[in-house]
């Protein structure tokens, strides 16, 4: 699980060592994928991960990332959850 990407330009939602550590450039976040992909990991949604039985039979290692939403207070974050990095 991912907190958030830091962006140029954009300010952090939280500042704590424990929501920091979680935090990670858009550049190593795009690096992760890239490896995942080279790897010949598939992305699964959270449906899909939780369904235990789909990913008993699948040969393909697979992955769910998910990031932290802190949103509720924060009309300047909220985007399409479908945006593409």
């Amino acid at each position: 699980m991912y907190h958030e990407l830091e962006l140029p330009g954009r300010k952090l939602c939280q500042s704590e060592p424990g929501y920091v550590r979680y935090i990670l450039s858009l550049e190593t976040f795009r690096s992760q994928m890239s490896w995942l992909k080279d790897q010949g990991w598939r992305g699964l949604c959270v449906s899909e991960a939780l369904d235990f039985s789909a990913r008993q039979n699948s040969a393909q290692p697979s992955v769910c990332i998910t990031f932290r939403r802190w949103l509720r207070n924060r009309p300047d974050r909220r985007r399409s959850r479908t945006s593409r990095v």
